[in-house]
């Protein structure tokens, strides 16, 4: 056998294969229901060249296996070697890399009673460490040392549900606004008086924080719960609902699509491996290609999506800047039902609940983040990007519970900047004014300024 016939072989079969994933024959055998077109066929190429060089080499060196074991004993060794220097020379790079683990209750949650660290990517976008050191999680995987016991103990306990913005993604943990309202109301109430649990969890919505609160965190019972709601919410509350089902426990996720690449919740070999954690996301593109199906939007992550509006296909979370509120307005609604659920539950409880909307940098100063990392997926200038705030003042009075809307604060700031120059989260800068404007709103509604309901559970 030649090569050259090999291939001419392999191209006909990417020719075909390609021509069959765009016409969207595949699309039934995803779990899905569709497939992302270009991706796969990029990836589908990708893994061509490489049975390539593999059968190369084979058909090359038959004859010779006896130096070829030595060079792979060689490549063995320098893994090792490597594994070993950077755990002696640069302790910090062995440490676990940030990253998200498959959930049937969660969709997906952190590791559990870890330390992690924010480190680049291979492939991905920029990631950088920016501000932050490490992560610290505890039982359940939230950015917080509190767990039930701990946190019944304080006589007024204040709850913190969003996504990577209220996590803190890339600030230490000392500069998230949960914390710095920690610790302010500390100073008023005392070291003993008052305990914040930061429950944000990246690439989080309503619809999986609702799950998080019903499952787990009303037992914490808060006296007051602040959910933040993000551009990204709409979208991944449509993502997370389409790959739900529901079982004899309510809703479930089962590990297809994006969640497959992840590894299970617990312990992972892959942990224990500072060079894997180091090239975590092509082993996860690796272990995709070894999934019988060809990978779906999810599996891109948790943003990429498949959704057509008005005849426009959209294929990430920013379709509602692109579509006017009354073309997106169900999509809202779903969200703005999680969220209700979630206050009603609170309430019940009886505690207090508060929505706070927050803005992306281009609603306030679009000379803010640069260089910013996700601006293929939309432009500085959408046209309907307003029309999230114009959604809730609408429903400001009928919603039953009180509604803060962040933008003003944004934009009356004279700090710059106040998000990273390469992502569009906030840095400390931001973070500081997040936690003013809040600690302003809970003062103005006297939530704690009235005696706790209960003294904790001491």
């Amino acid at each position: 056998m030649s090569f050259k016939r090999v291939l001419l072989a392999g191209l006909l079969f990417f020719v075909t294969a390609a021509v069959v994933i765009l016409s969207g024959a595949l699309d039934r055998f995803s779990p899905t229901g569709y497939v992302n077109h270009v991706p796969a066929v990029i990836l589908l190429f990708l893994y061509l060249v490489l049975a390539l060089v593999a059968t190369w080499i084979v058909l090359r060196f038959a004859k010779i296996r006896g130096p070829l074991f030595l060079v792979l004993a060689a490549v063995v060794l320098v893994l090792v070697a490597a594994e070993v220097g950077i755990r002696y020379f640069h302790p910090s790079g062995a440490k676990l890399v940030y990253q998200f683990v498959y959930s049937r209750d969660f969709h997906h949650v952190n590791y559990p009673n870890s330390e992690l660290v924010f480190d680049s990517l291979p492939f991905g976008p920029s990631n950088l460490e920016k501000e932050a050191g490490a992560v610290f999680t505890n039982s359940m995987g939230l950015r917080t040392a509190y767990e039930r016991e701990d946190f019944l103990r304080y006589p007024r306990r204040v709850l913190f549900l969003g996504d990577s913005f209220t996590f803190g993604l890339y600030v230490p943990l000392e500069n998230s606004f949960p914390r710095l309202l920690e610790k302010r109301w500390r100073q008023q109430l005392g070291e003993a008086g008052l305990a914040a649990l930061n429950a944000g969890l990246v690439s989080y919505s309503p619809l999986l924080e609702r799950q998080l609160y019903e499952k787990r965190l009303a037992a914490f019972e808060p006296e007051i719960v602040v959910m933040v709601f993000d551009a990204t919410d709409v979208g991944d509350d449509y993502q997370y609902g389409r790959q739900a089902r529901t079982g004899p426990d309510g809703l479930y996720f089962p590990q297809t699509g994006f969640s497959a690449l992840l590894p299970s919740e617990g312990d992972s070999w892959s942990k224990h491996c500072a060079l894997c954690q180091r090239f975590f996301l092509p082993f996860s593109l690796l272990k995709g290609f070894l999934h019988p199906v060809l990978m779906s939007t999810e599996a891109l992550g948790p943003s990429a999506m498949w959704l057509e509006i008005d005849g426009k296909l959209e294929l990430n979370n920013y379709f509602i800047y692109r579509h006017p509120l009354e073309k997106t307005r169900p999509y809202f609604e779903a969200s703005l039902a999680q969220i209700a659920a979630v206050a009603k539950q609170v309430e019940a409880g009886g505690g207090k609940f508060l929505l706070v909307v927050s803005p992306r940098f281009q609603h306030w100063n679009t000379k803010e983040c640069p260089k910013n990392w996700e601006g293929s997926q939309y432009s500085l200038a959408e046209p309907y990007q307003d029309e999230m705030f114009r959604f809730f003042e609408e429903r400001r009075t009928t919603l039953g519970f009180p509604l803060l809307n962040l933008l003003p604060a944004f934009k009356e700031s004279s700090e710059f900047p106040l998000v990273f120059e390469d992502d569009p989260h906030w840095n400390s800068a931001g973070h500081e004014l997040v936690a003013g404007v809040i600690g302003a709103e809970i003062d103005r509604l006297g939530w704690l300024a009235d005696p706790p309901a209960d003294q904790g559970q001491r």
